[in-house]
């Protein structure tokens, strides 16, 4: 008989259904997601449904669903069912609703998945007045002799520039061309957003789904006992690596400028912390403590 003190270990079975629920998330995402709508979006719209059916599924949920007569796991034929609707009543004899622990903790970890990935920024071009355009580039001089012009013609009068500056340029028909080619191309070739991962959110995912199952182990050890949220002193340290491991891949995905590693870093360990802790706030303690590393 597993007892309280041992039930926060996994056993191999256990890990399997775990890898088993994180698996079946990532692949019906990346399977489903557009790839048209930025990430961020995506997590909201197609990852959050997912998630919470998971986790009531291994909170309250029939969990060992997952195992054949051979002891093999097996797709669960109801799962991607309730993935596709998320009106879908979840019967799994759990509360209405999850406990605020295990609302914030889902919380955290969608909001860490949010920042897995710097948002796309759109493409950017720069106008540059071609030769002969007629486009006058003027500079301010304190020189009491007047106003240089910079674009093949300097010294030029007063006259002139007021002139150049009232009369509007027409609009040359290679210019009409370009820009008609450059919206005709945008609308008929739009522009894919960058995804996270499998390997990523797997990762991701497996570390949430153990959690929760840790929670479920000890839940079924001591039924009267109240639920304990924070089961971080019994994962393992190869478990405490990996958690490491996406602040730091993700830390380097997102900083690109000294400025932005104090900011960066400082988010992604208080989201973490959040996500383990279970909580809703970091308290400003457990602030200055990270702000210190």
């Amino acid at each position: 008989m597993t007892t309280p003190s041992n039930a926060g270990t996994l056993t191999a079975a256990a890990s399997g259904e775990a890898r088993f629920f994180a698996n079946s998330v990532a692949s019906w995402y990346l399977a489903t997601l557009d790839p048209y709508a930025p990430h961020t979006q995506n997590v909201e719209s197609r990852l959050r449904h997912p998630v919470h059916v998971v986790t009531r599924r291994i909170l309250y949920g029939n969990i060992h669903a997952t195992e054949a007569a051979d002891g093999s796991l097996h797709g669960d034929d109801d799962l991607e069912a309730l993935f596709n609707d998320d009106d879908a009543e979840i019967k799994d004899g759990g509360p209405e609703t999850l406990t605020r622990r295990s609302a914030a903790r889902m919380e955290a970890f969608l909001a860490s998945c949010s920042v897995a990935l710097r948002e796309d920024i759109g493409n950017i071009e720069n106008v540059i007045p071609a030769k002969g355009s007629g486009v006058v580039v003027s500079r301010s001089s304190s020189n009491s002799s007047g106003t240089k012009l910079r674009n093949g013609v300097e010294n030029a009068g007063k006259d002139d520039v007021k002139k150049g500056l009232s009369e509007k340029q027409p609009e040359t028909p290679s210019n009409v061309r370009r820009a008609r080619a450059m919206s005709s191309s945008s609308a008929k070739n739009p522009r894919t957003c960058r995804q996270i991962d499998h390997g990523d959110l797997m990762l991701r995912l497996d570390l949430y789904c153990r959690t929760l199952r840790r929670i479920r182990s000890l839940m079924d050890a001591n039924p009267e006992k109240q639920i304990e949220d924070c089961v971080i002193q019994y994962e393992p340290k190869k478990t405490i690596r990996a958690r490491v491991q996406v602040i730091v891949q993700t830390f380097l995905r997102n900083v690109d400028c000294v400025r932005d590693v104090h900011t960066t870093l400082m988010n992604l360990i208080l989201r973490a912390t959040l996500e383990v802790l279970a909580v809703e706030v970091w308290c400003d303690d457990l602030k200055s403590v990270v702000d210190r590393l």
